[in-house]
């Protein structure tokens, strides 16, 4: 990627970014922030619900 890729319109460009994001990931020298992990039962809870909702 360098400065003149376009950043809206591009297909080509999301393709390259796609293509180079797990290098880049692993590359990064730090998190910059942090997601505290869900609660798993809340999760199929509020599924469920979505589901009997949708029934």
């Amino acid at each position: 990627m360098n400065e003149s890729d376009p950043f809206t319109d591009s297909a080509e460009f999301y393709r390259r970014v796609e293509a180079c994001l797990g290098s880049l990931i692993e590359q990064r020298p730090g998190q910059f922030f942090r997601v505290a992990p869900a609660n798993v039962r809340s999760v199929e809870r509020a599924a469920r619900d979505v589901v009997d909702l949708a029934a």
